[in-house]
C-alpha cells in the first residue's frame, strides 16, 4: 500500500529501489533508459537517485511503453508531461 503521509518537495530523492516502488520501473529497465539517454546519468560514481520529477516521468514513460509508444515518442511526450504533473504535485 502507498504511503501518501510522505511530505515529498522538489528536493526529494529516491533510490533506485524507491523509484521502483513508486513507477514500477525495474532497476533493469531504469539502466537501459539511462544509457539511451532517457534518465539522468549516475554522478560520481555512486549510487542512482532520483527526483521527483524523474520518477514522475519514469512512471509515465512505463505507462506509454505499455501502451506500444515508440521510445523516440516516450522520451518527448514524457518529458514535457512530467514537468506538468510535477508541478501540479508540488502546488498540493
Amino acid at each position: 500500500m502507498a504511503n501518501y503521509d510522505i511530505d515529498y518537495t522538489d528536493q526529494a530523492e529516491f533510490s533506485a529501489g524507491d523509484a521502483f516502488r513508486v513507477s514500477k520501473v525495474n532497476q533493469k529497465l531504469q539502466t537501459h533508459w539511462r544509457n539511451r539517454g532517457l534518465l539522468s546519468p549516475i554522478e560520481g560514481g555512486g549510487h542512482a537517485r532520483f527526483q521527483i520529477g524523474e520518477v514522475v516521468r519514469m512512471t509515465i514513460m512505463q505507462r506509454l511503453s505499455e501502451s506500444g509508444i515508440s521510445i523516440k515518442s516516450l522520451h518527448k511526450f514524457s518529458g514535457l508531461a512530467a514537468h506538468h504533473a510535477t508541478a501540479m504535485l508540488m502546488a498540493m
